[in-house]
């Protein structure tokens, strides 16, 4: 009978709601790893200053240039006149109090850069929470940005939220309302968060975490320290056959020693 009741332990204990799994399941979030370059290039970034990606070795800015963000993507990625990359800011805006702080910036009209998360096998009612630092340093002039979890599966993003300083006045390229979910003032980081709870079919979808600048904004954003963190979220059924087995197996301990 010992063996009975441990199984009947070990099964309610693992469909009780688990812990999250990892606030670390994105790749370079932080943008602290080094950038991709070839020959011709350096890795390296002065502080107060930014390399955007350029894959063209013709082009005169080539070897100032870098050639890619590690784990990060964009369908304009390395295309000349595209202006992203990564950039050292000065101490004055320095994320986290050190001038050493790698940011991702973007600088271009609907820039995007995205890193797709399949590999990590979300399943369905995983609730996700997304969390980025963002700034920006030009006291004038509008600008937003966003932070979205897309489905390619579903070709659509299953949620957004919109990041911008105070002069950003609510519109977008397509003209639908993109009045901000996080204001940040001037030359100061501020965070965004998004959370998602996962259905059936976007579970099963490919996903991907995207970063992204909105057209008409005026001037270069920053991001940094992008978090994911998923929690895994039983259904009810699953949950209460958990307890009850919890219950039956406490109820025939106290009534029959081991």
């Amino acid at each position: 009978m010992r063996f009975h009741f441990r199984l009947f332990v070990v099964i309610a204990v693992n469909m009780v709601p688990c812990s999250p799994l990892s606030a670390d399941l994105i790749f370079n979030g932080d943008f602290e790893s080094s950038a991709i370059v070839v020959d011709g290039q350096s890795a390296a970034i002065a502080v107060d200053t930014q390399k955007r990606i350029e894959t063209d070795s013709s082009n005169g800015d080539f070897a100032d240039s870098i050639n890619g963000v590690d784990h990060w993507t964009a369908p304009l990625q390395g295309v000349t006149g595209v202006d992203n990359g990564l950039a050292k800011i000065d101490n004055s805006l320095s994320n986290g109090g050190s001038e050493t702080n790698t940011s991702l910036f973007l600088n271009t009209w609907d820039t995007l850069m995205f890193q797709d998360i399949a590999a990590i096998n979300l399943s369905p009612n995983d609730h996700v929470e997304l969390s980025v630092d963002f700034a920006t340093v030009d006291p004038n002039g509008a600008r937003a940005g966003f932070l979205g979890l897309f489905s390619y599966s579903n070709n659509q993003y299953l949620q957004w939220v919109n990041v911008g300083n105070p002069e950003w006045v609510g519109f977008r390229e397509d003209g639908a309302d993109a009045d901000l979910d996080f204001a940040v003032g001037h030359a100061a980081w501020g965070s965004a968060t998004l959370s998602q709870t996962l259905d059936q079919d976007s579970s099963n979808a490919d996903l991907a975490v995207v970063v992204g600048l909105y057209r008409f904004s005026m001037g270069t954003v920053y991001f940094d320290n992008l978090t994911m963190e998923v929690t895994s979220v039983p259904e009810p059924a699953s949950a209460a056959i958990a307890w009850a087995l919890i219950g039956f197996v406490i109820c025939r301990r106290i009534r029959s020693p081991c």
